[in-house]
Parts: C-alpha cells; sequence; structure tokens
C-alpha cells in the first residue's frame, strides 16, 4: 500500500490494519479536484516522494518509485521522508485553513500584512511541533514556502473548493 494522502501519520493508520511491511508513506506534490464522482481534474505538474520505512529495503521502494512513475507523474525517494511530510504540512496547516476561512487565494493573503504574519505564526507553529517530534524544520523552512507560493501566483486550495462546494 502507498498511502498518497496529506497527513505525518497517515502510514500508520493504514500499517495498523494491513501490517508494518505492506505500507509506504507518501507525500503528494497534486493539484488535483473531484469534479464529480469517478472524475478528477488535474491542474499542476505534481510529484510523488516517496517515503524508506525503517526496515525498509530500499530497492523496494525503487521498485515502486519505478512501477509508479511509467503513469509519467514525476516520482523519487525522500532522503529525510520525516522532515519532507512536514514541510508539507507546514503549507497546508496554514495556506489552507486560512484561505478557506477568507474565501481568498494564497498569493492574495500574502499581500495583505495582517494575513501574511497569521500565515507565517502558523508555519512557525508547525515547525516548532515537527522539531518537537525530532524532525529538523526551521525559520528556513517557513521562509521557502513563503517564497515558493508567491512565485506560483494564484492557486485555489483544495479545502477553499471543498467548502465552496459545501464539503
Amino acid at each position: 500500500f502507498v498511502t498518497l494522502q496529506n497527513g505525518v501519520e497517515s502510514d500508520v493508520v493504514v500499517a495498523g490494519r494491513f501490517g508494518r511491511e505492506r505500507v509506504l508513506p507518501a507525500v503528494v506534490y497534486v493539484g488535483a479536484t473531484l469534479e464529480h464522482p469517478g472524475h478528477v481534474r488535474h491542474v499542476a505538474a505534481g510529484t510523488i516522494a516517496l517515503g524508506v520505512p525503517p526496515g525498509t529495503e530500499p530497492a523496494r521502494v525503487a521498485r515502486v518509485r519505478d512501477l509508479l512513475a511509467t503513469t509519467g507523474q514525476p516520482v523519487r525517494v525522500a532522503d529525510d521522508f520525516q522532515r519532507e511530510r512536514w514541510r508539507k504540512l507546514l503549507w497546508n496547516a496554514s495556506f489552507n485553513t486560512v484561505s478557506a476561512v477568507t474565501g481568498r487565494d494564497p498569493a492574495v493573503l500574502l499581500r495583505v500584512p495582517e494575513s501574511r504574519a497569521l500565515l507565517i505564526a502558523i508555519m512557525k507553529e508547525v515547525a516548532a511541533v515537527a522539531r518537537a517530534q525530532g524532525v529538523a524544520l526551521s525559520d528556513q523552512d517557513v521562509d521557502d514556502q513563503i517564497v515558493w507560493t508567491e512565485r506560483a501566483g494564484a492557486i485555489r486550495t483544495s479545502t477553499t473548493v471543498d467548502r465552496e462546494r459545501g464539503r
């Protein structure tokens, strides 16, 4: 099983049901929206980053990477998977929530000093929790997420889309 879900523990839940040896964690960077059942619209380049859990043979993960890559989706094995998943949480915990509540896209939120400060505060709190869990996130990771988002332009977050659709 490859967990193509957000969150820092999604693979743990699946492993609890099917066994740690049968589960590979992944971080997914996609811009996908469920338009209606059976129809997903993908609007971003996207990448899948796979983790190598303790006790898992790296060659096995490489085989899964190669198989997934046959779809045309970029797939890589993350050097520091825990850091990778927490870096994504930095963005999701801040931009998804604030954009859904305000109805504004992330680039607009960054141009308003008050919402920019709120986003940075949320990311710094996530980074502090990550560090408490032994994951090396820093203020530079927060800065990197801000720079990436400013360059990305207008993005509608998945949580905003879900809210607009009454989910």
